[in-house]
């Protein structure tokens, strides 16, 4: 059904990933669908940014960046499982938006984080510029809430 299935990591919060990626492996195993996993990392070009860091210092945590994707992958993707692995800096939600039309993906599987009010405020939401721009399917997938895990967990007990 999806040809090309774009997975954004987070990898400052990996256990947002877990179901995003279930649903996605779910969604890849169809022949010929290709899964791409994406990490943002912040922009090296905002005056923020290069008055705080040094170029050197960018290259090396886009390195750090890329190794910490390709061990996500290994240790989550299921044998034999290929995925490409890129990572981009910039803005998320634009690099993000941009990497989807690159590639012509056909579906976008990402996991809320569900921050606060003032974070989404003052910084906007990822998610929402997503969902609200994308050219193709956007499945969000939130936090379950802890009454319904804590059920969940006695009922299977």
């Amino acid at each position: 059904m999806f040809s090309k299935i774009l997975l954004p990591i987070d990898l400052d919060a990996l256990s947002f990933s877990d179901r995003a990626l279930d649903l996605a492996l779910k969604g890849s195993r169809e022949a010929g669908t290709e899964l791409h996993l994406v990490t943002v990392i912040p922009d090296n070009g905002t005056p923020v940014v290069v008055a705080c860091f040094q170029q050197a210092a960018i290259r090396k945590a886009t390195r750090d960046a890329q190794q910490r994707l390709e061990q996500y992958a290994k240790q989550y993707l299921p044998v034999g499982c290929q995925a490409t692995l890129t990572v981009l800096s910039g803005h998320p939600a634009g690099q993000l938006l941009g990497h989807a039309r690159s590639i012509d993906a056909d579906l976008i599987v990402m996991a809320a984080h569900n921050r606060s009010w003032v974070d989404e405020s003052l910084l906007g939401s990822t998610t929402s510029k997503l969902v609200d721009k994308a050219r193709c399917s956007v499945v969000v997938l939130r936090k379950e809430p802890k009454e319904r895990v804590l059920k969940s967990a006695v009922s299977a007990g």
